[in-house]
């Protein structure tokens, strides 16, 4: 049975014992006597063990890399991450030793010293002896850049990238939890493929709210954890695309009868007779080339839409037509386009990372046609003489908006037709009564149909 008491004078002892060791190996591989010959290295050495193990790193053969890197390189112990793991915090230190000149192979001699020795605390040796710190860095496991990569549902485009992936990492892991060691057909290709499937929709109108897809990393899996050999970004590389030509756009029934019920029913009741509306089917038709996605800016990501539409329009696509009696007096009403309609939208949007938006418009384009009015009187003796004092009855609105829907996040393209109120602006001459105008009420403002683009 172990006591405390005797328990606290073998920890006291061991570790004695292991500051001595620490400095009897650096002060054998002090050739030049560069540290170990000043009269405080015996101090300095405790007081840097007992920081080391405040922060964690316990392990003898870490501490010894540490002190080494510290003494012989002129690392500073402030400015090593702590944010790292143990063991990226002793291979930063080793790597910049090495960088301003410490040897290498003096690295090499504290790992077979003092590898397997475990904590400065344990009284048994490590099964599974450390790994080499050298061998670690050979991979580049230090201050690499993150390597960025565009990928689409099914993974990495083509082959191009392989040459980026590192080939000798046995591990995959991501920033959202997900790891797998890397062998056979568990390829770092097919591994982040499957990131991909899970993360990006086969859709490609499904849009990410961001383009950073994942943070991966691949790395070797050693005794002591795992340590990242190459940080990855994935990125959303889909774009959505729609491109026709000479498409024609119709009014289905529904519409129709909305279109015909809204002028029917004047805003002044009984005000119209005989009234219909002539609509054309088709009633229009469009170009489309239409490209939008995430693409990497001078800035960074951004959310690029680049596209041109063309919509043309007959004059007598939509005429409405309506018989009204003012004063005794039979009118023929008209109103309709006063010429073929030809618009043009060349559109270049770019939204930041961040910016997107969710239910609210990201692209809106509108042509507002003025829509003429026809006045037609039939002229009798003693009745008025009617004329129309304004020539626009309204405005046939056309409108390109695309959208997030933001459930599904799905991008809808859509165009809109609609007309704003319609409305006659009259004058009348009456032999008795003299001058007089005023204004007729015909319809109320009206969408009157709207086609998702994307949808077909």
């Amino acid at each position: 049975m172990l006591s405390l008491d005797l328990k606290g004078r073998f920890d006291s002892l061991a570790y004695s014992d292991h500051v001595q060791r620490i400095q009897a190996l650096l002060a054998e591989l002090d050739v030049k006597q560069t540290y170990s010959a000043s009269p405080d290295y015996p101090v300095t050495v405790e007081k840097t063990i007992h920081g080391l193990q405040t922060q964690g790193i316990d392990n003898a053969y870490h501490q010894a890399c540490v002190l080494f890197s510290v003494l012989m390189g002129g690392v500073r112990l402030e400015q090593m991450p702590a944010i790292l793991p143990v063991l990226d915090r002793v291979l930063h230190c080793v790597q910049k030793a090495i960088h301003l000149g410490a040897p290498k192979g003096a690295y090499e001699h504290i790992h077979t010293v003092l590898a397997g020795t475990g904590s400065c605390r344990q009284a048994w040796l490590n099964v599974e002896p450390e790994t080499n710190c050298l061998h670690l860095l050979s991979h580049s496991l230090v201050e690499n850049p993150f390597v960025q990569l565009m990928c689409l549902h099914q993974g990495l485009p083509g082959q191009m990238v392989e040459h980026q992936l590192h080939r000798e990492a046995n591990c995959f892991r991501t920033q959202s939890g997900f790891q797998h060691k890397v062998f056979g057909e568990h390829s770092p290709q097919s591994l982040i493929a499957q990131v991909c499937r899970n993360a990006l929709a086969e859709d490609p109108r499904v849009v990410s709210p961001t383009a950073l897809v994942e943070h991966c990393e691949l790395g070797m899996l050693t005794p002591t954890g795992f340590v990242a050999t190459q940080q990855l970004e994935l990125y959303d590389a889909r774009q959505v695309q729609l491109d026709f030509t000479q498409r024609t756009f119709e009014l289905n029934a529904a519409m129709q009868a909305k279109v015909e019920s809204n002028w029917q029913s004047a805003v002044q009741p009984s005000l119209l007779d005989d009234s219909s509306i002539r609509i054309a089917s088709p009633c229009l038709n469009a170009d489309l080339q239409f490209c939008a996605g995430w693409q990497k800016g001078a800035a960074g990501f951004e959310f690029r839409i680049d596209a041109g539409m063309h919509v043309r329009m007959s004059a007598n696509a939509l005429v409405w037509e309506a018989n009204l009696q003012h004063q005794g007096v039979l009118v023929n009403l008209g109103i309709q386009l006063q010429q073929d309609l030809a618009i043009h939208w060349s559109i270049k949007e770019t939204i930041q990372t961040g910016q997107l938006p969710l239910g609210a418009p990201l692209l809106v384009r509108q042509h507002d046609a003025p829509l003429h009015l026809l006045v037609n009187p039939v002229l009798c003796v003693g009745k008025p003489v009617l004329n129309a004092t304004e020539l626009i009855a309204g405005y046939l609105g056309l409108k390109l908006h695309a959208q997030i829907n933001p459930e599904t996040r799905q991008l809808g393209l859509f165009l809109t037709l609609s007309h704003s109120g319609l409305m006659g602006h009259w004058q009348a001459i009456d032999p008795l009564v003299g001058w007089c105008c005023g204004v007729w009420e015909l319809g109320a403002e009206l969408t009157m149909a709207q086609w998702d683009l994307s949808n077909g």
